[in-house]
Parts: structure tokens; sequence; C-alpha cells
């Protein structure tokens, strides 16, 4: 058994649970989700394992209060940032791991550890991780408007973004207000647009969002296509800071 005293599944199903039964004991499990039909069944399906965590009906953003410290904090949707109540709820020296949400829809595993002054640092995961969001963080923004007339075209087309290793890179230079809808890019605090089709861009607004991601493309070419695995990931009451240090010694960060 492994020295866990006390794990939270955040947003989970069954089998998660199951599994941290199996590895911690169940009485040093929490399961929580806001579905009231997902969490019956959990606790079906897991009493008919022979487990009997605490299963919970609740917002996965809050965590569970009532239950603190873990040692262990799991996140199976995905987010933006670190909810604060998770880096309160963990204990000094215990493990966060969740998938951060990236403005293109995609994500990234990271693995962070907590540090007494509340803060939690760690690096982000090799394999991309796109969980559905954690639904009380990401309300629905206003629908984006339909590009401009007229367009042109574009050495990067629509398949660069299908590139998991170019789309964590184009995601930290977008930054945190821009999102992806199919193929059409668009920043709600300004109101710019871009839609890609192959090779020819659509855009309106005042700002070329395309021409972001053109500028990420190239930056990314000369770094020799950096892995998500060489980033820092710094999570606080403030927000997340990734870092990255190019072989030459030159450092990036951005927060979001």
């Amino acid at each position: 058994m492994l020295p866990i005293r006390r794990t939270l599944d955040g947003e989970s199903v069954a089998v998660n649970a199951a599994l941290l039964c199996h590895l911690a004991g169940a009485a040093h499990v929490t399961t929580i989700d806001r579905t009231e039909r997902l969490v019956s069944t959990a606790r079906t399906r897991l009493a008919e394992a022979g487990f009997k965590p605490s299963v919970l009906r609740t917002d996965g953003q809050d965590g569970c209060p009532d239950r603190v410290p873990f040692d262990r904090i799991i996140a199976t949707c995905s987010v933006r940032r670190i909810p604060r109540a998770w880096l309160d709820q963990c204990a000094p020296g215990g493990l966060i791991v969740a998938p951060i949400a990236d403005a293109l829809g995609g994500g990234a595993g990271a693995r962070l550890t907590k540090l007494p002054d509340g803060r939690a640092v760690g690096r982000f995961l090799h394999q991309p991780a796109a969980f559905m969001p954690l639904r009380s963080a990401d309300e629905p923004g206003p629908p984006a408007p339909g590009p401009g007339a007229g367009g042109r075209t574009t050495a990067a087309g629509s398949r660069v973004l299908d590139d998991h290793g170019f789309s964590f890179w184009a995601g930290l230079h977008l930054g945190p207000t821009v999102v992806r809808c199919g193929s059409t890019l668009h920043d709600p605090a300004d109101g710019s647009v871009a839609y890609v089709q192959d090779d020819t861009v659509l855009v309106s607004g005042p700002r070329d969002l395309w021409q972001l991601i053109e500028a990420a493309h190239r930056s990314w070419l000369d770094h020799n296509r950096p892995r998500r695995e060489w980033f820092t990931v710094e999570a606080g009451p403030e927000g997340l800071l990734v870092g990255y240090t190019a072989p030459d010694g030159s450092s990036t960060r951005w927060s979001s």
C-alpha cells in the first residue's frame, strides 16, 4: 500500500475511485462529482466491487473542505488554472495532478508538488491530456462573431494546430482570453476573430489572431520544437506561471 493518508479524486468515475481505493484504502479516498446520476452510479458500482469511499455530490472547484488535508488531488476534468481550494486543501509536500486546458481546446497533464508557502510547482507530462472542462470554472462566453470578408493565404495552414506539440506552444502565445471553436479563434476581450480553412484565413476585429499563430509556429521551429515536458508550471492564488528554459540558457515565462 502506498503511504497516502487521504486522496481527493475530482469529477471522476467509479473506475478511478476503485483504483485509488485499491492503492490507498477506501477510508482514505474521497471522490466527487456535481451530477447526481454519476454520483449514485459510482456509489453502487464501488459497493459492488467491495469499496466504500466517500462519494459526494458537490462542485469540484470547491474540493472537499470537510476532509482536508489531502495528500493527493487528482482531477479528471480540465482547468485553465488550479482552483484556489485545491491549493489550500492539499497538504504541504502533497501532489496535484490535473489536465491544464489551453486556448486551442487541447491540454497537458501537470504534476505539481505543494510547497509550504501555499504554491504548487512542477512540470507538464509528455502525453496530451484533453478532458471535459470543469464546468463551474468555465462558464460559456459570448458566441464568436463571423469573420470579415476577403481573406489571405498563410503558410501555417489549419493543420498546424493538429500537432499536439505545437498547439501547446501556440496556446501559451495566444494568451488566456483567446478561445478556439472548430476552425475559429475568438478573443471575447476585444472581439478579434480569425477563421482558417486549409491555407486561407479570414480575420476581423482589432487584431489578426492568426498572425499570432504564424509567429508562434516560426518561434516553435526556431526553438527546435520544444516538448511539453520541458516546461515548468507554478500554480498560486494569482494563477498559473509556465516557464521554459532554452538550451542557450534564455528563459521565457507565460502567465494565465
